[in-house]
């Protein structure tokens, strides 16, 4: 199978990196997930390469390693098998420090690099801001810890086999950033609700902001119901 392009010129890809480092410094990241100094896939390596998997359109494991290692070596931490290139090309690392990337993590470099887009592009009106937000159900893989925390449809016949996993998303209209979403099971004892998914987006979004909603009868809702909606937003 023939290898697939690098997406990115060494220049564009050294650029992205000191951006998102001065967003966010490795450092910082550290903190949360601390590594040993012979680490090569430290959290921001790790998260790094998350990203070039999303932007690749779903490469494997594999193919990101060898990615990396034949185009982006830039992004690897000064490290001895770095240096002297005897970094295995296998996936079996990169594999582990995904699985014990902490969730903190993801969501700490999610958040700080919307707010830097959104600071960075002009308010909408004076000085506030506009956010768009909208749900959508989700059909997760079906596995039994995905079943128990977002349960099953039920119909007629019994319960269905796709876990459902209720997501809200707040975007900033200007930036076209995305907050972190909302996420709760659809279905289920323990089920949640556009509504209530809301609340607690609500507590991120800036002061002085107004919120948007295509359907009318959501915009009157908040208004009424949402205190928090309402103390913190322009409406």
């Amino acid at each position: 199978m023939a290898e697939k392009e690098c997406m990115f010129s060494d220049s564009e890809l050294t650029a992205a990196i000191e951006m998102l480092r001065a967003i966010i410094p490795d450092e910082e990241l550290e903190l949360l997930a601390p590594t040993g100094p012979a680490t090569v896939y430290t959290a921001s390596i790790t998260i790094w390469m998350l990203i070039l998997q999303r932007l690749g359109k779903g490469k494997t494991n594999i193919e990101v390693v060898k990615d990396v290692l034949s185009n982006s070596r830039q992004l690897l931490p000064d490290n001895k098998r770095v240096r002297e290139m005897t970094l295995s090309q296998k996936s079996g690392a990169y594999s582990g420090a995904r699985q014990g990337l902490p969730l903190e993590v993801v969501e700490l470099f999610a958040s700080r690099v919307c707010e830097s887009f959104v600071q960075q592009t002009p308010s909408w009106f004076g000085d506030l801001r506009a956010f768009n937000i909208d749900g959508t159900p989700m059909t997760l893989s079906p596995t039994s810890e995905l079943r128990k925390v977002f349960p099953p449809a039920v119909n007629q016949h019994g319960e269905t086999v796709w876990p459902v996993m209720l997501m809200l998303v707040a975007h900033e209209l200007q930036s076209g950033a995305a907050l972190p979403p909302e996420v709760g099971a659809m279905y289920g004892d323990g089920n949640t609700s556009e509504a209530r998914l809301a609340r607690s987006l609500a507590k991120r979004i800036p002061p002085k902001s107004v919120i948007f909603r295509l359907m009318p009868a959501w915009t009157c809702f908040c208004m009424r119901s949402n205190s928090i909606t309402a103390r913190r937003c322009t409406l």
